[in-house]
């Protein structure tokens, strides 16, 4: 009798721990299904043109703190004079002068989940160390989320021919 009563107990234990691990694996469980549910293809385009609108915006500013904070370390920069790293359109956010700007005909490509390419014409009035640039340019942007958090790794800017 005293073995049966050891053999159940421990049989206890055991169906014991059993239940206590199962439920901790369905706690983490719920847990990692109650992480944010991912937006849309829609709702992530309109978030980011809108963060695109936002770093012109800080242009405009000449806000280098809140433009920084958008890109990534690895960013490229693509312009007229050359191939810029963060460093550099951060520096130079202090000699533009932006008056104005409008985009349009914005385009958002995503080639994955993750990755999205912007493409728009901006109109923007304004001069860079005293040279006007005001007029149509074409630009693209790539964005890639890392992490939940969306950054900037590429932005290219062309001027557009003047037509006769």
């Amino acid at each position: 009798m005293k073995r049966r009563l050891v053999a159940a107990a421990a049989l206890l234990l055991v169906l014991a721990a059993l239940g206590f691990a199962q439920g901790a694996e369905n706690k983490n469980t719920a847990n990692t299904n109650s992480a944010k549910p991912k937006m849309s293809k829609k709702a992530t385009e309109r978030a980011l043109i809108a963060k695109e609108k936002a770093l012109w915006e800080a242009v405009k500013k000449n806000d280098a703190k809140t433009f920084k904070r958008s890109f990534s370390a690895d960013y490229v920069g693509v312009a007229e004079d050359g191939i810029h790293t963060l460093d550099v359109e951060v520096e130079q956010i202090g000699e533009v002068k932006l008056r104005a700007y409008t985009l349009s005909d914005i385009k958002v490509a995503m080639p994955s989940g993750d990755t999205a390419i912007l493409s728009y014409k901006v109109n923007s009035q304004g001069d860079y160390k005293g040279q006007d640039f005001s007029g149509d340019s074409y630009c693209s942007s790539v964005w890639i989320n890392r992490g939940g958090r969306w950054v900037a790794v590429a932005h290219s800017e062309v001027k557009a021919a003047k037509t006769p």
